[in-house]
């Protein structure tokens, strides 16, 4: 994009813009499609992706497009938990980057994937949130580092690409349709450059702020499944 950095009074309005989207969305549920990438091999799945923000809370149920299941993930607090319907076992522990990675490319944190999976991308917290070039914005740290750079879409003030150098992890957002004053994201792109890894989550149709019952987020463990520690999946 040609053009100075931004001002700083339109540094505030898109943040504005941005934190009023956050603020919109309570809950949602997706239909969709992911498809997983690990180097050459490819993996596609339907997906349904359930999440409330407060208490925090994702549900992600993958299937084969011929109806059997693969995964169900479920993120609840702190707590991690996964249906493997290969394995046959219930794993579950303690939520953390780590732990994650192993579903989502890098070591995202929860902001990163309820943005990912909201639709819109997130302004990390800082106390410093600057611009060096047209149509981008910075976040950086009180130590100065770079932790996250928003480029916008060249049509409109709303953030096309985020980046997080820290985790080198970027997020394309792309697409993007309207549910009143709700905007979202059709299709979001997840990559981690070192792993060679990527997520590409497709949706088909997208609810925002209904009512989803307690009994959506459990994972009941069918009579022939183990337990077994989140370390132990591969």
């Amino acid at each position: 994009m040609q053009g100075p950095p931004l001002t700083a009074d339109r540094i505030d309005a898109i943040l504005a813009g941005i934190d009023d989207q956050q603020a919109q969305v309570s809950s949602f549920y997706t239909l969709g499609k992911v498809l997983l990438k690990d180097g050459i091999l490819e993996a596609e799945a339907d997906a349904l992706i359930l999440g409330t923000r407060d208490p925090f809370r994702i549900k992600i149920e993958l299937t084969h497009s011929w109806g059997k299941p693969l995964l169900h993930i479920l993120v609840d607090h702190d707590r991690l938990e996964v249906l493997s319907f290969k394995d046959r076992k219930r794993y579950a522990g303690n939520l953390n980057p780590g732990a994650l990675s192993r579903f989502f490319p890098g070591e995202p944190d929860i902001s990163m994937i309820w943005a990912a999976l909201r639709g819109y991308p997130a302004v990390l917290q800082s106390g410093n949130i600057v611009s060096r070039k047209a149509g981008e914005l910075i976040v950086i740290d009180d130590k100065g580092k770079e932790i996250q750079s928003l480029a916008l879409s060249e049509e409109k003030d709303i953030p096309a690409k985020v980046r997080f150098p820290l985790q080198g992890v970027q997020v394309t957002y792309t697409a993007y349709q309207s549910d009143g004053e709700i905007r979202y994201a059709r299709e979001v792109r997840v990559e981690h450059t070192e792993s060679n890894k990527s997520l590409i989550l497709t949706r088909k149709k997208t609810v925002f702020n209904k009512t989803i019952p307690e009994a959506i987020f459990s994972l009941k463990k069918p009579p022939h499944f183990d337990e077994a520690n989140l370390e132990e999946m591969r």
